[in-house]
């Protein structure tokens, strides 16, 4: 599994609908497949740019986001009321 090293936090928006985040900068990837900010010496495929969704579980991936803070796509489930 890729892990990214070399990009800083704030490069995707929070969580929005569907499981999704939005990219909010040009990011790239490199030959041994990690995600690099446009303007690293090893950019060389274009990935996403502003304004894209990707999966969350792309964004975990990558490391644009932690994997055990994320919230999970899906409707809000109400507590049980006890008696």
């Amino acid at each position: 599994m890729a892990t990214n090293q070399n990009t800083t936090p704030g490069l995707v928006s929070p969580v929005v609908s569907g499981g999704q985040v939005e990219i909010t900068a040009r990011l790239y990837r490199t030959t041994d497949d990690r995600l690099v900010q446009e303007g690293h010496p090893d950019a060389a495929f274009l990935y996403a740019t502003p304004g894209m969704r990707i999966p969350v579980s792309e964004a975990q991936r990558y490391g644009l986001m932690p994997t055990s803070t994320t919230a999970t796509p899906g409707k809000a489930r109400r507590k049980p009321t006890g008696s």
